[in-house]
């Protein structure tokens, strides 16, 4: 028996080589088959104009082809059969086509490196938000797939021996790091790729326009860029970055603590989808003001915009820049690191978060932990959604905060809150107005779906600033100084579904998103911030907190709220305050604002400013008192229910 065995693998691998020649130009047709597929998919958005294209630029044609080739060989190396390579390839293939298919139509963003940090939560919300049904190319490749496998498992039952499997394996590894390092995440072969105003769309639209940064990774296919953007997964480090320069940079910024007869207790409320409309110039108009409330609370308060680094998504981005002070979001804060709530728990503060939704979201219970928040709040321990409610009321949630408020003052400690609300997270019903009456907008030639999206969303601002002016009513006659501020995380998402565009909906309102345009660029990234003070912080720290703040990015918002409260703060606040004075927005999309003037480039002198900065803010990050903060993250996770 044993013998026959032998014998059956002895001829399994050296009689099948009248193969071999079959096998080797299957294993080239096949990832050529999966890259076209693939790339289909990846211009599916755009138009038939940007899959062409892929065509006549051989070399991102080969570059999206040769991840597919690497894995296939990898993959039949390891396993020994050319059926289940075929499989495990494609539907890798087809997994990743469909995962940047979806975030496309989903964020108008295309799938990166970054994203699979947030595999658990990306399913759990398409899971209950998403209509998932493949789209006709998707069905298309799993029946390909399927055919393929079929038909290569009966005719193509291949084997090597193990010591050639071995070195195959070796060998294909090897050529693929070589070309990790050297090729795919090449930043002078990503520039090779640029193809600036060289693909026209029937409709008029010229791709690779300045400043479009899903352009600049669509334009270059899939598989390449999404291993190019690995890059940016691993913190990296400034140019010229070392340790001993960062540190000696950093304390070169003068800090101090706050004295005891300076402190107030400081709210932090960062508003779901919060955009001021009103303020956007469209072929709308509001026939009845669902802003009153904001303008009111304007009138009282140090007020401005932010420019976020996010559309209609990306929430975290906005919170992390501003309790961090940084310009970038680094990846997921895997670990204890620096932040503002860290700085006001050493001042003394009871330092608190809120989130009246899922603690997974975002990564926010880990993430919250390593920015040092004593205390953490999230539906799985503190909140639960009202019957008939959809999200977690505003109205609810800033009494739960008055609440957290007075047991800090019972314990005599001041007090620090971050909260980032969901009332008014999409999506909004686009069947029927939520309340008949609540009409803001005229329907005109609006499409129903747009018509009802808009007015259930512009009245769920209504009862947020209607709230919000309720919250700093009753704070306002508080013997305690209280200092609230307050800011939007990104604009709405007014799709119909969560599959649907943005675009269509803002176009039929005749409101300018396009960020190659500069009037775009401001209306796809702006959202209002307001700082509010009672009269005993008025009293406490000299400020009037009225007027207008200015625009800026979200990084510069804690130092205005310092600036505003008299603090000096850590070296990070002197960083942002010396890079003010020549940039005041820098934007994910590659855009600043060097001395009032909008660019996608910046002088010499800008750049090094910029430069030091981001080496302040990797040190603060990556190695400021880290034994210090990883001691602290070890210490036991504390709840505490309003």
């Amino acid at each position: 028996m044993k013998k026959q065995l032998h014998d059956l693998s002895h001829n399994t691998t050296a009689g099948n080589r009248h193969q071999l020649p079959e096998v080797l130009l299957f294993s080239l047709i096949w990832p050529a088959v999966l890259t076209v597929m693939s790339l289909y998919l990846a211009g599916a958005s755009y138009g038939p104009e940007l899959f062409l294209s892929y065509f006549r630029f051989p070399l991102i044609f080969l570059l999206n082809f040769l991840p597919v080739l690497l894995v296939e060989y990898g993959l039949f190396f390891l396993c020994n059969r050319v059926d289940a390579a075929a499989a495990l390839t494609g539907l890798i293939a087809l997994l990743l086509s469909f995962a940047d298919y979806l975030k496309i139509a989903l964020r108008g963003e295309p799938l990166t490196a970054i994203d699979f940090t947030l595999i658990g939560e990306a399913l759990n919300i398409a899971a209950t938000n998403m209509d998932l049904t493949p789209p006709v190319p998707v069905i298309v490749m799993m029946i390909v797939i399927l055919l393929t496998v079929i038909v290569v498992h009966r005719r193509m039952p291949y084997r090597l021996r193990l010591p050639l499997r071995a070195l195959g394996f070796i060998v294909t590894a090897a050529c693929a790091l070589f070309l990790f390092f050297r090729v795919f995440t090449s930043v002078t072969m990503y520039n090779r790729t640029m193809r600036a105003s060289e693909i026209t769309f029937a409709d008029g639209y010229v791709m690779n326009q300045t400043w479009n940064l899903r352009d600049k990774w669509c334009s270059r296919g899939i598989f390449f860029p999404l291993l190019y953007s690995t890059r940016y997964i691993t913190d990296e480090k400034p140019a010229g970055y070392t340790r001993a320069d960062a540190a000696a940079l950093y304390n070169s910024y003068d800090s101090a603590d706050i004295p005891e007869d300076k402190k107030v207790n400081v709210i932090c409320l960062m508003l779901e989808s919060f955009s001021d409309f009103s303020e956007t110039e469209g072929s709308f108009t509001l026939i009845r003001d669902p802003y009153k409330a904001l303008r009111e609370i304007r009138q009282d308060s140090l007020s401005g915009t932010l420019i976020a680094n996010v559309f209609a998504g990306g929430t975290c981005n906005t919170e992390r820049c501003f309790i961090t002070g940084s310009s970038a979001v680094y990846n997921n804060y895997p670990a204890a690191t620096e932040s503002y709530a860290r700085w006001f728990s050493r001042q003394g503060y009871r330092t608190e978060y809120c989130h009246p939704y899922h603690d997974w979201f975002y990564s926010r219970r880990s993430v919250e932990e390593n920015f040092g928040f004593e205390y953490r709040h999230f539906l799985e321990d503190t909140f639960e959604t009202p019957e008939g409610c959809h999200y977690y009321p505003d109205d609810l949630l800033f009494d739960n905060i008055l609440t957290m408020l007075d047991d800090a003052a019972a314990d005599g400690m001041p007090y620090f809150n971050q909260t980032v609300t969901m009332q008014n997270h999409g999506l909004y019903d686009t069947e029927a107005l939520n309340d008949p009456k609540a009409v803001y907008v005229e329907q005109g030639e609006l499409s129903d779906a747009v018509y009802y999206s808009f007015n259930n969303y512009l009245d769920g601002i209504r009862k947020t600033c209607e709230a919000l002016q309720t919250f700093l009513n009753a704070l306002a006659d508080r013997r305690e100084p209280v200092v609230v501020c307050i800011f939007g995380d990104h604009k709405p998402y007014l799709g119909s579904t969560w599959s649907d565009g943005n675009d269509e909906a803002y176009a039929e309102l005749g409101i300018n998103i396009d960020i190659n345009t500069e009037d775009g660029f401001y209306n796809h990234y702006s959202t209002p911030w307001m700082i509010w003070g009672n009269d005993a912080a008025k009293a406490v720290t000299g400020s009037r907190f009225t007027g207008d703040g200015g625009t800026f990015s979200p990084c510069f918002l804690m130092m205005t709220l310092f600036n505003e409260l008299g603090y000096t703060g850590d070296p990070n606040i002197g960083a942002l305050r010396d890079l003010y004075q020549t940039l005041d927005i820098i934007n994910a999309d590659g855009r600043y604002r060097e001395n009032g003037r909008l660019s996608d480039s910046l002088t010499p002198e800008a750049e090094e400013a910029l430069n030091r900065f981001r080496q302040i803010t990797y040190y603060r990050y990556k190695d400021l008192n880290r034994k210090t903060l990883f001691s602290q993250a070890a210490a036991k996770d504390r709840y505490k229910s309003p």
